[in-house]
C-alpha cells in the first residue's frame, strides 16, 4: 500500500511523458497562459466576442427574398451520368453540336474525363463532363 501512494504522488508531481526542460502537460481547467522567450509564463487575455445589433429594415419582404436567392455558377462544361448500353461515340453523337465532327468530340470527351479513347472503360453511374459547344 505503501509502494502505491508513493506511486501515486509520483504521478501527480511529475506525470508520465514529460521530461527534465520541457514544460509539463496539464489536464483539466486552467487559466491559460503563454510562454516568453525566457520560459516564464505570462497570463494571457481571454478574447471577447463583439456585439453585435441588427436593425430590421422597412420592406422585410424584399430584403428576406434577397438573401434567400441562391447565386448560380454557370459551368464550362455539360454533363452526362453514364446509363447501360451507353458508349463513348453514343454519348458524343447524342450531345454533339450541329456541324461538329463525331469523333473530335469523342476525343474531347476522354481527355476531358482522363479516359482512353480506344477503351474509356465507363462505369454505370459515371458521371462525365462534356465540352459545351462554343
Amino acid at each position: 500500500m505503501l509502494v502505491g501512494t508513493a506511486l501515486a504522488v509520483f504521478l501527480i508531481v511529475r506525470p508520465p511523458g514529460e521530461t527534465k526542460g520541457a514544460s509539463p502537460v496539464f489536464v483539466g481547467k486552467l487559466t491559460p497562459t503563454a510562454t516568453a522567450a525566457g520560459g516564464t509564463a505570462v497570463p494571457t487575455v481571454a478574447a471577447k466576442t463583439p456585439e453585435v445589433t441588427a436593425t430590421a429594415p422597412a420592406d422585410t419582404t424584399a430584403t428576406a427574398a434577397a438573401a434567400v436567392s441562391p447565386t448560380v455558377t454557370v459551368s464550362p462544361f455539360g454533363e452526362h451520368v453514364v446509363v447501360e448500353g451507353d458508349t463513348l461515340l453514343g454519348i458524343a453523337q447524342a450531345n454533339l453540336a450541329p456541324g461538329d465532327d463525331v469523333v473530335q468530340f469523342a476525343r474531347a470527351i476522354a481527355n476531358l474525363n482522363g479516359l482512353d479513347y480506344d477503351n474509356p472503360n465507363l462505369r454505370i453511374g459515371q458521371k462525365l463532363l462534356l465540352p459545351k459547344p462554343q
